[in-house]
């Protein structure tokens, strides 16, 4: 950290390795959830608390949860009282955890609309210190491989050893533990950040039309990938597969994503809309391996590679929002329109499912992804043709 930050006016406190290092644990366990959906929803599918369709919704609360949180607290909180703030969420999110370990049904939706409340506040807390560090890139770059990383352990460890004997109640029981050793690593945070009166200004601007064109590129690109992750489970069940190698399957996906996270690391400087086009077009043939289903290979090689895709693209998703919407409104909603996605795409899937059959989220994730690939187009050949008209006009000005 730099002494010219330290002067800059607003400043608070230099934030030290300790707090980032803190910051980092806390972000990463609240959103586990995220990347363990598959394994800690299909229990309770599978006992009766939940319907096919109810799981569905469960996560489209949890993620609907999560972008109404951050788009409020980017509007209405100030970055004060942070230790408070985290504190208090984690303690909510251990409650939720534990009424979705011991209720059914509508409850369950409930509880998980209640946590995503909490992770938003969490992600915010997240954001507002990667605007105040320096090299946040390389931040964001360990803080995905460690999500990664503790997602693979956590439903590699859950479905033989918790699920096994609790069944879905011990999955959510640890996670409600988690979210307990947050409340003490909050402690280790900042007080405040610091905040100046363009950051003020940044919060309330709107994006431009092809901004708001590129949002929604990016909210159909990750409701591509939930509209098929959280029915991962049932779908391999219902191909014949069995539920160990479903497990396992999802398992190295999680591992993928480890090697998605430093693929994107290494390509940093790739053109971003190059990158959206490729991550879209292998996510459509690992949809084509699953779909085809011709045996477990193509089903577990199909899944790595869409896992790989999902942390690969969102390093690119700024940038290329930024390119669409220079003057960076659409960037400052770049979480709350994940977070959409990740909500709208389970929600689709439950839409579309009857008598129990899960195959239709495979129809709804092509049609997604090709919708992404879609608005990635228009939104950058319009920028293209903008530039060519006005040739006073720098791209990124």
């Amino acid at each position: 950290m730099t002494g010219s930050r330290m002067n800059q006016p607003g400043a608070v406190r230099r934030i030290t390795g300790v707090q980032i290092s803190a910051m980092i644990a806390i972000g990463v366990l609240a959103s586990l959830i995220v990347l363990v959906q598959p394994v800690v929803l299909a229990p309770l599918a599978a006992e009766g608390r939940l319907t096919l369709k109810e799981m569905g919704q469960a996560a489209m609360f949890e993620s609907l949860g999560m972008a109404i949180a951050v788009a409020l607290s980017g509007l209405l909180l100030r970055p004060r009282n942070l230790k408070l703030i985290v504190a208090v969420a984690a303690l909510a999110s251990v409650i939720a955890n534990w009424v979705s370990a011991t209720g059914s049904h509508e409850v369950i939706a409930l509880a998980r609309l209640f946590n995503g409340l909490t992770i938003g506040m969490v992600l915010w807390v997240w954001t507002g210190m990667l605007t105040n560090i320096e090299l946040p890139a390389r931040y964001l770059a360990i803080f995905l491989a460690l999500q990664s990383a503790a997602g693979l352990l956590l439903s590699t460890l859950l479905p033989g050893f918790v699920v096994a004997r609790w069944g879905g109640s011990g999955a959510y029981a640890i996670m409600a533990g988690l979210s307990l050793l947050n409340i003490f690593i909050a402690f280790l945070l900042p007080s405040a950040y610091p905040e100046n009166e363009e950051a003020a200004q940044q919060r309330l601007k709107l994006p431009s039309l092809r901004g708001m064109a590129g949002l929604v590129a990016v909210m159909f690109h990750l409701a591509a990938v939930m509209a098929l992750w959280i029915y991962i489970v049932p779908l391999g069940q219902q191909m014949g597969l069995s539920k160990s190698f479903v497990d396992l399957t999802v398992s190295i996906a999680l591992g993928a994503q480890i090697f998605g996270g430093l693929a994107g690391a290494v390509c940093a400087r790739m053109n971003a809309k190059l990158a959206l086009y490729i991550s879209v077009a292998a996510s459509l043939v690992g949809l084509g391996m699953i779909g085809a289903d011709m045996s477990s290979a193509f089903f577990l090689t199909g899944l790595a590679l869409i896992a790989f895709f999902l942390i690969f693209a969102p390093g690119f998703q700024m940038p290329y929002l930024l390119e669409v919407d220079p003057g960076r409104g659409a960037g400052m909603q770049l979480i709350s329109a994940q977070q959409l996605g990740f909500s709208a795409g389970p929600a689709l899937t439950a839409l579309m499912i009857h008598d129990g059959i899960v195959t239709p989220a495979l129809f709804v994730s092509g049609v997604l992804y090709v919708g992404t690939a879609a608005l990635v187009f228009v939104t950058t050949a319009f920028r293209r043709r903008s530039v060519a008209s006005n040739p006073g006009h720098h791209p990124g000005s």
